[in-house]
């Protein structure tokens, strides 16, 4: 039986990087064309985003242990990794609006 069959989710991290690559070459195309503050955290969380899913398929296939070093129970990588797009979106958003004040 082939592999891709046995466990659908190593197919579902395949089309997650494909997207995933597609999503960050256009953010870093972009970002050579861009000045404003706000597009280049948007870029800089579009880019982590793709590094978080990288490492997620790091610890998926046993590149990087799973439970090494927690800090008050959370595995403090899978946690900056998870949460570090989210932050760059937000400051991005807040810089729009601060921007767009009338």
């Amino acid at each position: 039986m082939n592999p891709l069959q046995m466990d659908g989710a190593v197919l579902e991290l395949f089309v997650r990087l494909v997207f995933g690559g597609l999503a960050a070459f256009l953010a870093i195309v972009l970002w050579t064309r861009v000045r404003d503050a706000a597009w280049i955290l948007v870029i800089a969380g579009t880019l982590a985003s793709y590094a978080a899913l990288l490492y997620e398929i790091l610890r998926y296939f046993g590149f990087f242990a799973a439970g090494g070093l927690t800090l008050w129970g959370m595995d403090p990588a899978r946690l900056v990794s998870d949460n570090l797009s989210v932050l760059c979106f937000i400051a991005a958003f807040i810089l729009m609006i601060r921007q767009n004040r009338l």
